[in-house]
C-alpha cells in the first residue's frame, strides 16, 4: 500500500473535520475510494498469479504444505501487474490527487 499517500488522504480528513461540510465530506469520500482500490490493486495481481499457479498451490497442498509456504511461492510477475484495468489505476491516481488537492484546502482553511 502507499503508505504516504493514505497519510495524505487520512490527513485531509482530518484537518478539513470540523471545518467546511462540503469538502469534509467529499474527503471521506475519496478516501473511501483511496482505500478500495488501493486494496482491490494487489489483489487482482494476486488473483491472476494464483490462477497462473494452480497446479501447483494443489500439489503443495496435496502435501501438507502451509498458507505461508503457499502464499511465499508465489510469485507475481509482470504479467500479473499489466492484468489489472487500467480503470482501477485511473480512479487510484485521481484519488492521490484530489487527496493532495484536498489536503492544501485543509491546510489552507485551517489556518
Amino acid at each position: 500500500m502507499d503508505k504516504i499517500n493514505l497519510v495524505i488522504c487520512s490527513l485531509a480528513v482530518i484537518i478539513l473535520f470540523g471545518t467546511e461540510q462540503t469538502l469534509f465530506w467529499f474527503a471521506v469520500f475519496n478516501f473511501l475510494i483511496f482505500l478500495g482500490s488501493e486494496f482491490a490493486i494487489p489483489n487482482i495481481a494476486a488473483r491472476n498469479a494464483m490462477k497462473r499457479n494452480e497446479e501447483s498451490i494443489e500439489k503443495m497442498r496435496n502435501k501438507g504444505a502451509t498458507q505461508e509456504e503457499i502464499v511465499d511461492y508465489i510469485e507475481i510477475n509482470d504479467d500479473d501487474r499489466k492484468s489489472i484495468p487500467q480503470w482501477i489505476k485511473t480512479i487510484n491516481f485521481i484519488t492521490k490527487m484530489l487527496g493532495a488537492i484536498l489536503l492544501i484546502n485543509g491546510i489552507l482553511i485551517r489556518f
